[in-house]
């Protein structure tokens, strides 16, 4: 009997133990939606690459490319392309629309400005680009040190936030906040799009070629994203997703800080070597 009492204590030790160490979600965390910049801000957002290392990054790569091309006769906008990479790139589209005053002004995708550096290419430009710059930039770029380190660090985010959005994803609430959202948008005579990873209506197709913004497409827009801002959608699904990211934060925390060293080191370098070829 004393043999068995033993046992259960070490087995009750072992799982007390296990639910310290390994909390599945806080629920106290929030995602942070940013309206006046159209992006979903959250807890691990601290720790990656910000918009605004991305817009650099990209700049930072088109230098390089411009300065390769130089040699061959071809100007390219190189680092002044900064000023024509969105401030919001790609993000701003997840759990698809849901800025209201964001849509009323861009619709359904956020247009490319016509600029003066777009520039038409020939047979000559795409074969000295594929055999000598591209190969040439990327072995320059994994010759960077701080490029290196700043692949493992972003990697590593992201191999956090994948496994936060996949516990989200199978959390009920998840299904709920969506169902929520198409009933809303079925509602206005509109048919949702529900797979797994589709967060818009079919309605949509109807301006996918169009090269200006119309009256349709802002009432499209506006539709869709008020229907989630109506359900709370947006706000619902990136706290479900903080709330799985904060435990795995911590359980990375060492391995966090040395990242978002390596991201903010290296973007302090090539952000001073953007600006000065502007």
């Amino acid at each position: 009997m004393r043999r068995v009492l033993l046992y259960l204590i070490v087995i009750l030790t072992v799982v007390s133990c296990a639910r310290i160490v390994q909390p599945n979600r806080d629920t106290s965390a929030r995602a942070f939606l940013d309206y006046e910049n159209g992006e979903i801000v959250y807890p691990l957002d601290s720790y990656g690459q910000s918009m605004e290392d991305l817009r650099f990054d990209i700049a930072y790569n088109a230098y390089l490319y411009a300065e390769c091309m130089k040699p061959h006769g071809y100007t390219m906008p190189g680092a002044s392309s900064l000023q024509h990479i969105s401030h919001t790139v790609q993000f701003d589209k997840i759990y698809g629309l849901w800025n209201v005053a964001k849509a009323q002004k861009t619709g359904l995708v956020e247009r490319d400005k016509p600029t003066s550096s777009r520039m038409e290419t020939t047979a000559d430009f795409e074969r000295i680009m594929d055999e000598t710059c591209i190969p040439q930039v990327r072995d320059q770029l994994n010759a960077e040190e701080d490029y290196k380190a700043s692949e493992k660090a972003q990697k590593l985010t992201q191999e956090i936030r994948n496994q936060a959005y996949n516990k989200a994803n199978s959390h009920p609430e998840w299904k709920q906040a969506r169902s929520e959202w198409w009933a809303c948008l079925e509602s206005k005579g509109l048919h949702p799009r529900k797979g797994e990873h589709e967060w818009g209506v079919q309605e949509e197709f109807n301006f996918v070629s169009a090269p200006e913004l119309t009256e349709a497409e802002i009432k499209l827009a506006v539709t869709m994203a008020q229907c989630s801002q109506d359900t709370r959608m947006a706000q619902r699904l990136g706290d479900l997703e903080a709330s799985y990211q904060m435990p795995l934060i911590r359980q990375h925390q060492h391995e966090l800080n040395e990242a978002k060293d390596a991201i903010k080191k290296r973007s302090e370098r090539i952000k001073k070597i953007v600006l000065t070829h502007q």
